[in-house]
């Protein structure tokens, strides 16, 4: 809403930068208004605003609003209270107010160009046939007269290609291309337009969404848009998600409001800058874990969070133009097809990605590994192949880490000590200062506390005066308490981008060694699963933007990885995205993706009887070993 216009609501809410103003009833917390705004949409909450996070800042500039309760005073250190510093979702306003939201960054989600080199099928495709001339003669009507001359026998047609037909031929159109889903014809256009064949491929991360525009008629990927998924504003996880879509009627629509409008904004910027009109496009393949899809769908995902973990669906689903999330878009005449996952956490993330990088080809047995908010493993070969998940991303994700972020500029996602010099460096996305730490930093930072024995083997922070002797000084001199916590202190205030320190505490240690002892555990259970032992397999595919900014060293030193993998690690990039692109393009990989569908055992850890004493025993350390 502009300034100037009338209120309808009992206060105001002014949000700097941006300019824009909102009207709200008494009541709801601030973060509950901000969702509601368009400045307030890229805002993390990972928690879903129940106030244990700390990662939904505001600064208030003006205003009546109650004093900080004992959430926000855990959360915000006194100076930060003192310069108006509040959590958003701990702030029930009693007035108007003028708020300055916190800068989130822009994303930096790595993407690779995907290039196919297979057989192009595409999912929608594309025919051009020459109608008979009018001579009075032949007594078929049009449909039939299509039918014979594509040679497609069971043809059938949409409406738009009814009207579309008609009029072609009332103009004496006779060079004409269907635009064909199956054997569905979904439009007709005038003359040959076979060689402009549009789609899109889309990765639906549970933190991060990747749009690629593919030229279906020769396969290649023209063009790419990445950025945080605006869901994290309801919760960094999908099991906060999936109860915020249960809490309230409107939570699963605004949930899926949120995804589809920032998916569609991300095509038609795509459009624009590629001078495609949106209604050219001619279909749409989205992947991403089960609960995403879900969501995507206007789909109760409940069961995903509920023993037996059972989801609605597993299997591909189709929208036919103008229908489904996107059909009352500009991108009406899409066919949106979503692609098959096996389980309520094995998605079609992994589906796509284990066809994607070709495992279930392969004679090598092989693991496959997706570190995202959840993770996902995969083991075996083209003879078998079995997966599981666990709950260990949102640690590796920066939601459970005082300091942690995403992959946004400012980000720390590289930690270095140089022992010839003494000197401790970080590598910041985009450089500049840092504003806090992805999760390759947070590995990095994790594995030099266990290599320069900063800790013990249990994760426990030693006291400067328990350390060795060969303990670099600067090392030591970081070792500090922030508000009455041991940590680590990458960043002094004065030489952050936000005026705050930037950290890693004894409470974060924990946090990792959580994620990474349910990863390393689950794993070993495959393994023991399938009566392996680490030593057969040849090869590791480290999965997702994670995964590939991840320094395998790193992974080794803290255990997140056993290793007797040294060198057998394949960094993979994004194989959601890849294989969501090679969905588009390929009949081939589509089967082969349906079949892994049917094929791929699922292992689920919470019954099986070893998992919890296999974590338990990864939780800790090794003695460092100058890996």
């Amino acid at each position: 809403m502009a300034a100037g216009e009338v209120n309808s609501g009992e206060f105001r809410l002014e949000i700097i930068p941006g300019n824009e103003f909102v009207d709200f009833p008494p009541g709801p917390s601030l973060l509950e208004v901000l969702r509601k705004s368009r400045s307030g949409r890229e805002m993390a909450a990972p928690c879903g605003g129940k106030g244990t996070c700390g990662k939904c800042r505001v600064r208030i500039l003006s205003g009546d609003c109650r004093e900080p309760g004992p959430e926000e005073k855990q959360s915000l250190s006194e100076q930060e209270l003192k310069s108006g510093m509040r959590l958003a979702c701990r702030l029930f306003p009693s007035g108007d107010l003028t708020v300055e939201l916190q800068s989130s960054g822009e994303a930096a989600v790595l993407v690779s160009p995907v290039a196919f080199g297979g057989v192009v099928s595409p999912l929608v495709r594309k025919q051009m046939i020459l109608l008979e001339e009018r001579d009075g003669k032949s007594q078929l009507n049009l449909f039939d007269q299509v039918r014979k001359v594509s040679g497609i026998e069971d043809m059938v047609f949409s409406g738009s290609a009814a009207d579309s037909l008609s009029r072609l031929v009332q103009l004496r159109e006779r060079r004409v291309t269907l635009i064909l889903d199956g054997n569905r014809v979904l439009d007709i256009e005038s003359g040959d337009t076979s060689a402009a064949l549009w789609s899109f491929a889309v990765d639906i991360g549970t933190t991060s969404v990747v749009v690629s525009l593919v030229d279906a008629s020769s396969g290649k990927e023209i063009d790419r848009r990445a950025g945080l998924n605006r869901q994290g504003i309801y919760g960094a996880d999908v099991i906060t998600r999936i109860s915020h879509a249960a809490d309230s009627v409107e939570g699963l629509k605004e949930l899926q409001d949120s995804i589809t409008l920032q998916i569609g904004e991300m095509m038609e910027d795509l459009c624009i800058k590629n001078g495609i009109r949106p209604e050219k496009v001619n279909s749409c393949v989205l992947a991403g874990n089960t609960s995403m899809l879900h969501l995507f769908a206007g789909v109760y995902p409940l069961g995903i969070a509920q023993t037996p973990y059972v989801p609605v669906f597993t299997e591909a689903l189709h929208f036919a133009e103008g229908t489904g999330p996107l059909g009352s878009s500009p991108f009406g005449k899409m066919v949106t097809r979503l692609v098959p996952g096996r389980s309520a956490y094995i998605g079609a993330d992994i589906t796509v990605g284990i066809a994607a990088v070709g495992m279930d080809m392969q004679e090598e047995t092989a693991l496959f590994v997706d570190i995202g908010t959840n993770g996902e493993i995969v083991l075996g070969s083209r003879d078998a192949l079995v997966s599981c998940a666990t709950a260990a991303g949102p640690a590796f994700e920066g939601a459970h880490i005082a300091c942690g972020t995403g992959s946004i500029a400012g980000a720390v996602y590289s930690v270095v000590f140089e022992a010839d010099t003494g000197r401790l460096k970080t590598g910041c996305i985009g450089g500049g200062a840092p504003s806090g730490i992805c999760g390759s930093g947070i590995v990095d930072i994790a594995a030099l506390l266990v290599r320069e024995g900063l800790v013990d083997g249990k994760g426990r922070f030693l006291a400067v005066d328990k350390l060795s002797s060969s303990t670099g000084d600067e090392l030591k001199s970081r070792r500090t308490t922030i508000d009455g916590e041991e940590v680590f202190l990458l960043s002094p205030a004065s030489e952050s981008a936000h005026g705050s320190p930037v950290y890693f505490s004894q409470k974060d240690l924990r946090e990792v060694q959580l994620a990474k002892g349910a990863v390393a555990a689950g794993i070993e259970t495959l393994l023991n699963c399938r009566n392996m032992a680490v030593t057969d397999v040849e090869m590791v595919y480290l999965a997702g933007g994670f995964g590939s900014a991840l320094d395998p060293e790193s992974a080794f030193q803290i255990g997140l990885l056993p290793a007797e993998l040294k060198g057998r690690v394949i960094p993979s990039g994004n194989t959601s995205q890849r294989g969501a692109v090679y969905y588009t393009l390929s009949g081939d990989f589509r089967r082969r993706t349906g079949k892994l569908r049917e094929s791929l055992d699922y292992l689920e850890l919470s019954f099986d009887k070893g998992f919890s004493r296999r974590l338990m025993a990864h939780m800790y350390f090794d003695i460092p070993r100058g890996i």
